[in-house]
């Protein structure tokens, strides 16, 4: 449904996928962003947000592995074009992918930890916060409640200073 309204309209398919994976729709997400992948091929930096918003797609879908592969290649990408916010993006999707798939705590946590260094560095706080978000996540689902609300505490101070609520 989604896909027929936008190829009918002039709509932005990154924006219209990350719309849809806000609203819950990741099926619809995930068809959505395959598409701006193969549209945004010559704008490396939005092909890099479709790529994390693909993989968070993928991740929510189950799709775990597949999740892994496609934030490995959007840290590549983001990499290349320089793109800092991106990398601490998809090293955070990484961290909650390796997480999922019951690797050891330390593990995820190092793709979290490097996440939240480049979101510093970038002056980023609304990536920080979603990176203490993800990281908050991974401590929950390795039964870690109290660093799991530590981390939860410091996302929700990152995101007041970037003025989300």
């Amino acid at each position: 449904m989604e896909l027929e309204k936008l190829s009918k309209k002039n709509v932005d398919p990154l924006e219209l996928g990350e719309r849809l994976l806000i609203t819950g729709e990741t099926s619809e997400a995930e068809k959505v962003l395959r598409r701006a992948t193969r549209m945004l091929k010559n704008d490396k930096r939005r092909l890099a947000d479709a790529m994390i918003s693909l993989g968070v797609a993928f991740y929510r879908n189950g799709k775990v592995k597949r999740s892994l592969k496609t934030f490995m290649e959007s840290l590549r990408l983001c990499e290349q074009v320089g793109y800092k916010p991106g990398v601490a993006r998809s090293y955070s999707g990484l961290g909650l992918a390796y997480s999922s798939l019951r690797k050891p705590l330390e593990e995820a946590l190092k793709y979290h930890e490097k996440a939240l260094e480049v979101a510093r560095e970038a002056g980023t706080p609304g990536v920080e916060a979603r990176v203490l978000s993800n990281m908050g996540i991974t401590y929950l689902m390795n039964d870690k409640p109290e660093d799991a609300l530590r981390i939860f505490r410091e996302a929700m101070e990152k995101a007041k200073m970037d003025g989300e609520r």
